[in-house]
């Protein structure tokens, strides 16, 4: 469980999340206690591991959004910390997953999973948690909350494949790269979305409102983690930098930053990045690039249009809350 300072230190950055946190505050803890309990169910050895990656919990965003949609639409009940908890564990699994492939050694501010027990393990560890969020998705016996956690599993999947065959692809264009983060990270910010509002009993527009809005932060959630990656530190970000550039991942600050390259240094910057030579140096020029300012300009039109979204939701603190999270978001330093 996290401390009781845990929602205030809590930062996406620098920034902290107090104040997009503070209206389902009790309602987080609730999701955390919930996925505790379903670990100490589980045989000692596997209890222990799984308890070992809760011990920094995450930023739980999505979570957070969830419930935040819920309440803007009416009440949070039990599905909806029940709803919130599955989310945080597929969420955990696929960070698990990512650390294997970006062979990252630290998640959270501590040795990641497969640093700490090996890729078999990790692999294994996060294909438990997808299968008991899954079960538990099944147990609230909703068959189109089952559809929906799905068809949002697959699109996660279908996703991280693209970006992973799309790798040392240096003619990836913007529309493409929008396209592999739709799925891999705007999938299930706009899943939570959803959930929060069906779940409350909210009118059709108003959830589909609700699930642009969590598309659109996912969106911009993954824009800023790119360029977090190249201005933050490990402290800060608690978490391996720098993995993209070394595994040849297009993200948006590199796609728009080749692309305003003249072709001399174009090519020669694609022959460093193939051969995995000057990656900090790179990365440096990238930073200090005018394609930053470019790249900061397209998370804030995200950013912008999800808080259009929740223009017809009546005023509330969950509002307030969720408009917050996009103004936060659009502040990547």
């Amino acid at each position: 469980m996290p401390g009781p300072d845990f929602y205030q230190a809590t930062a996406c950055g620098q920034i902290s999340l107090e104040p997009v946190f503070e209206p389902v505050k009790a309602d987080l803890q609730a999701v955390q206690q919930r996925i505790v309990d379903w670990m100490e169910a589980e045989p000692l050895p596997i209890r222990q591991r799984l308890v070992r990656l809760t011990e920094q919990p995450g930023k739980m965003i999505r979570a957070a959004v969830l419930l935040l949609s819920a309440k803007a639409c009416g009440e949070i009940s039990k599905d909806h910390v029940e709803l919130a908890a599955i989310v945080e564990m597929v969420h955990l699994a696929t960070l698990l997953h990512d650390d294997v492939i970006d062979q990252a050694s630290v998640r959270r501010g501590s040795a990641s999973a497969n640093a700490l027990w090996g890729n078999t393990a990790a692999v294994l560890l996060g294909d438990l948690l997808l299968s008991k969020a899954f079960s538990l998705g099944v147990g609230l016996s909703r068959p189109e909350i089952t559809a929906l956690l799905t068809e949002t599993a697959e699109e996660i999947c279908r996703g991280e494949l693209l970006q992973n065959l799309h790798r040392a692809d240096w003619g990836l264009t913007e529309e493409q790269y929008m396209k592999i983060i739709d799925g891999k990270t705007a999938a299930l910010f706009a899943c939570t979305a959803a959930l929060g509002a069906k779940v409350a009993g909210a009118r059709e527009s108003t959830a589909e409102a609700l699930t642009q809005y969590g598309r659109q932060i996912g969106q911009a959630f993954q824009i800023r983690d790119d360029l977090l990656d190249l201005l933050s530190t490990e402290q800060q970000s608690g978490k391996t930098l720098g993995t993209d550039l070394a595994e040849c991942k297009l993200t948006l600050p590199l796609i728009v930053w080749l692309r305003q390259l003249p072709e001399k240094q174009k090519q020669a910057a694609i022959k460093n990045l193939s051969e995995g030579s000057q990656i900090p140096r790179i990365a440096e020029q990238i930073s200090q690039s005018p394609a930053m300012q470019q790249v900061r300009k397209i998370l804030r039109k995200f950013c912008g249009q999800a808080s259009r979204f929740l223009t017809d939701l009546p005023d509330s603190a969950a509002k307030e809350a969720l408009s917050k999270l996009a103004e936060i978001l659009s502040c990547p330093e």
